[in-house]
């Protein structure tokens, strides 16, 4: 008989997950039994707030879910801390939490309260797990966390479910754990390189977004080509080193109204990743033409010029 906690650990598994953080429960240990010999390790942790961090970080690193557990009530609201940090960061995460059996659902219990509304606004979905549907439901959990744009996704686990047999399901294809995006339109290149050729003072700006790049080179190789001077959005920094010629400092940090002349004096902007989570184009961007690409489409207002937008694979692009 395959359990849901032994079947949930294998999905894991095979996702690339390799630790799942945080403060154990009654509920919780047929999970933690079920990982005794696998590659998923649980790892205790102080508070379940410190478990969602630790996920998102290995989320952020690993291009993979980070995984993150809390049990009910206070257990899920110090865990909601992690995974909203997780949403701004765009850090795939899978948050799982106990919640109560079915036959608790709508009768008053000890600290339960409704995980569902609670992370709702935090993550990108979030459901109940049933012996019925596990294997499905962890796998476009998955893929929900990984996709374009990363998040976390929350899953709930009635606490009555963990020794209980899976259902047969069909369909034993590889969990697909990859954004999946499309090309790059070659139109919309065409004329963000119009664009470039006609500019006498290009500037370029790398966001968020540019962390997820499989292959940083391409990225390296194409602001060398141009020979363009580089602004990088606070969560990017590090993308160039700082005594490279083209570097010019980060936004709103350090020296930033010196970075803010160079800014001043571009005639185009190429912006390439730009995640407005951590700052709007309109807190910084001056009166020019602005080219984006970036795995999703500008978020901007009539204030801002969009003269060419790219959106597609980003490394592709």
């Amino acid at each position: 008989m395959v359990t849901v906690a032994t079947a949930l650990v294998d999905l894991l598994a095979e996702a690339g997950v390799r630790h799942v953080f945080g403060v154990p429960s009654g509920p919780w240990v047929p999970y933690m039994e079920a990982m005794r010999t696998g590659p998923v390790e649980f790892v205790l942790v102080s508070n379940e707030a410190a478990a969602g961090f630790m996920a998102d970080v290995c989320g952020r690193l690993t291009g993979r879910p980070g995984a993150c557990y809390g049990t009910f009530g206070p257990g899920a609201t110090n865990l909601t801390t992690g995974v909203g940090s997780a949403l701004l960061d765009r850090s795939p995460l899978l948050a799982f939490t106990t919640e109560a059996p079915e036959s608790m659902r709508h009768r008053t219990l000890q600290m339960a309260i409704d995980h569902q509304a609670l992370f709702r606004p935090l993550t990108k979905w979030t459901t109940q797990v049933s012996p019925a549907h596990v294997r499905q439901t962890v796998r476009r959990a998955v893929q929900t966390a990984t996709a374009e744009v990363p998040g976390p996704v929350h899953l709930g686990l009635p606490a009555d479910i963990g020794g209980q047999a899976v259902a047969a399901e069909s369909g034993t294809a590889p969990m697909d754990t990859g954004p999946g995006m499309r090309p790059p339109p070659v139109e919309r290149l065409r004329e963000a390189e119009h664009l470039l050729r006609q500019a006498k003072r290009p500037l370029l700006v790398a966001g968020l977004s540019c962390l997820r790049l499989a292959d940083w080179q391409a990225w390296h190789q194409m602001r060398q080509r141009h020979q363009l001077p580089v602004v990088l959005s606070p969560m990017v920094k590090g993308l160039l080193r700082e005594d490279d010629p083209a570097y010019v400092g980060v936004l709103f940090h350090a020296l930033s109204d010196v970075v803010a002349e160079t800014i001043r004096e571009a005639d185009l902007v190429l912006a390439i990743g730009y995640d407005p989570v951590e700052f709007n184009y309109e807190e910084w961007l001056p009166s020019v033409p602005l080219v984006h690409i970036d795995t999703v489409a500008a978020d901007v207002d009539a204030s801002v010029y969009l003269a060419a937008e790219v959106v597609g694979d980003l490394g592709a692009a």
